[in-house]
C-alpha cells in the first residue's frame, strides 16, 4: 500500500478544463483530518490556528495548497457522488480513498494511488444525476 494520498482537481474554466495532481503524505495527512472539526474553518474560510500548524508541516511552502484543498473538500463540495454527507462522513471518505465531489467550477477525487483518483473522478463523469 503507498504511503502517499492522492488529490485530483478537475477545473472548469470558461469552457476549459484543467487537471491539478497533488500527492502527501498519507499519515500527516490523515493527522490533519484527525485533528479537524466543523469548526475548523471560521466563515471567512480561515483555517484554526493549531491545524494551520499541522497543515504546514504537511505541505511546508506548498500548506497553501493543502488548506485550499481541505477547504474545498470539507467545506465548499456542494454534490457528493455517494448522497450528501456529513461533515464526519466527508472525513471517512477521504481516509477510505473513496471521496469525490463537485464544486462550483470543478470536481475533486481522492485516492491511494493516481489511477485510484483518477478513476474515482471519471466515476463522477459517468454518473447520469450530474
Amino acid at each position: 500500500m503507498s504511503e502517499k494520498i492522492y488529490i485530483i482537481e478537475q477545473i472548469n474554466c470558461r469552457g476549459e478544463v484543467s487537471v491539478d495532481k497533488y500527492s502527501f503524505n498519507r499519515e500527516k495527512f490523515f493527522s490533519v483530518l484527525d485533528a479537524m472539526n466543523e469548526d475548523s474553518f471560521d466563515e471567512d474560510g480561515e483555517l484554526d490556528p493549531q491545524i494551520a500548524e499541522k497543515v504546514e508541516e504537511l505541505g511546508g511552502d506548498d500548506s497553501w495548497i493543502v488548506e485550499q484543498l481541505l477547504y474545498n473538500m470539507l467545506v465548499e463540495c456542494v454534490h457528493f457522488c455517494d448522497d450528501d454527507l456529513t461533515f464526519e462522513e466527508r472525513i471517512q471518505a477521504i481516509k477510505n480513498g473513496k471521496y469525490c465531489a463537485e464544486l462550483e467550477e470543478s470536481m475533486i477525487a481522492v485516492g491511494f494511488s493516481a489511477k485510484e483518483a483518477k478513476g474515482n473522478l471519471i466515476d463522477l463523469d459517468e454518473d447520469e444525476d450530474w
